[in-house]
């Protein structure tokens, strides 16, 4: 073997000490390595054991910076995860030198006594934590091949950090994860790497996949928006590492228009888009698409002088006015009761009464209408024996079960469908009308079914 020929095929199993040796070496090497000066060329060029010289040159010092600054960043991040203690501490000494400065210089303009407002300096969570650890297993310390054993706990191999000292914020991050590195995203079920799981505020995990169908679903169906776990948002932000370059950018459009009340749509039937309220001047939208104007009072094409009476809007009132429907005093949506009471929350986030239109609670209408009660509790009762829930109740009895059945709807028809129970058999989701054919949650208070997605995603 010469000088200049490296067998290269365990070079990953290498650590970057030896790597940094070898191409420290090989560079040396190729300093003495001359050509013979034999042949012919073209006068200016070089000839082909030149180039090939220089061009492996140019590769080595390239993979000697590469390793380099592999190098540097391993070592940052093992500072950062030694003295991450130290980290916080300076951080929170640097809020609060920020916080009394601005006090001090409000004190000096009002010259007055101002209350100062406490800080929040609380540690970093141990999902900011553990975010900081997947960050550097996929882009550091590389990926550790797990053996699962037939439990499902996973031994873990060591890294290059093994034997450090590790801060007890960054210890308690890495304690779950050191037992099981691979764990179930909670909407597929497929165990998955903990570096492509991201966790939602809850506690729940989801995988990349299902991340963003959540993003996605959220930005098709406003009732899903924004996206959340347990009721509680996941935050785009914290989860940019999962989510498409394409999604993030589509999503934050989105939220814009979610955002506005009484939007304005281009009229025009080919665009059809959002129009952004910065668009909006005088009672005039601009379509940022294709130009076209808008009016914003009649959602029609724009026009001169005052608005005149819509008389396609007129009808669909007049329609709304025979069959009781109600509008949303938020973004004035049409809504129609189908079950339930008259306490209605919209899409866009509005409550109200449907009786009324006003703002819940703000009126004296009664909650339930006695014949939509009746039937609600009816639909209720079939469903239990139909699929054998119960014993068998007799006629002469049935009344008085679906009394029952109507005062438990009265007492919960604010509910907050914080107790769920499953149900085997073929079901429709009451809220998103899919079909499951296996099962389904129903509210142990209220009674309503909800898939999967509505029980953890929607309420």
């Amino acid at each position: 073997m010469s000088k200049l020929e490296v067998p290269v095929s365990n070079w990953s199993s290498i650590d970057d000490e030896t790597t940094s040796l070898i191409l420290s070496l090989l560079l040396d090497d190729i300093k003495h390595a001359t050509s013979s000066g034999k042949g012919k060329q073209v006068e200016g060029t070089l000839a082909d054991i030149d180039l090939a010289i220089q061009l492996y040159t140019e590769e080595l010092e390239k993979a000697a910076m590469f390793t380099s600054d592999h190098r540097m960043t391993k070592s940052i991040q093992m500072a950062c995860q030694m003295d991450s203690e130290a980290l916080i501490q300076s951080e929170r000494e640097e809020q609060m030198a920020h916080h009394d400065h601005e006090v001090s210089t409000l004190i000096q303009q009002q010259n007055s006594e101002v209350s100062e407002t406490e800080i929040d300096y609380a540690d970093p969570s141990v999902a900011e934590l553990e975010l900081l650890d997947k960050l550097s297993a996929i882009y550091i310390t590389g990926i550790d091949d797990d053996k699962t054993d037939d439990e499902g706990c996973v031994e873990i191999a060591n890294t290059e950090t093994a034997g450090q000292p590790e801060c007890s914020s960054w210890a308690a991050s890495r304690k779950s994860q050191n037992v099981t590195r691979k764990r179930r995203c909670l909407a597929c079920d497929d165990k998955t790497h903990f570096t492509n799981l991201a966790r939602a505020t809850c506690g729940h995990e989801y995988c990349r996949d299902c991340l963003g169908q959540l993003f996605q679903n959220a930005m098709s169906d406003e009732t899903l928006f924004p996206p959340r776990c347990c009721r509680q948002p996941i935050p785009l932000d914290q989860n940019l590492l999962f989510l498409a370059e394409d999604l993030v950018r589509q999503f934050r459009v989105k939220a814009v228009e979610f955002a506005t009340p009484q939007r304005t749509y281009c009229t025009r039937r080919t665009c059809s888009a959002f129009i952004h309220p910065d668009n909006c001047q005088l009672g005039i939208a601009t379509c940022a698409d294709c130009g076209h104007q808008t009016c914003t009072t009649c959602k029609g094409p724009s026009h001169s002088g005052d608005c005149p009476h819509d008389e396609d809007l007129q009808k669909v009132l007049e329609i709304a006015k025979e069959e009781r429907w109600q509008r949303c005093p938020g973004c004035l949506s049409m809504i129609e009761l189908e079950t339930g009471c008259f306490h209605m929350t919209c899409k866009c986030g509005s409550e109200f009464c449907y009786l009324c239109s006003k703002l819940w609670k703000s009126c004296d209408c009664r909650h339930w209408d006695e014949h939509r009660l009746l039937n609600r509790a009816e639909e209720i009762e079939n469903r239990n024996h139909a699929n054998n829930r119960g014993p068998y109740v007799p006629p002469a009895d049935r009344r008085e079960n679906l009394g029952r059945i109507m005062q438990n709807l009265r007492d919960h028809h604010e509910c907050d469908h914080f107790n769920w129970s499953t149900r085997s058999g073929r079901f429709r989701c009451e809220e998103c009308h899919d079909f499951l054919p296996n099962y389904i949650f129903e509210c142990r208070q209220c009674n309503i079914l909800a898939c999967r997605r509505c029980r953890f995603n929607r309420f």
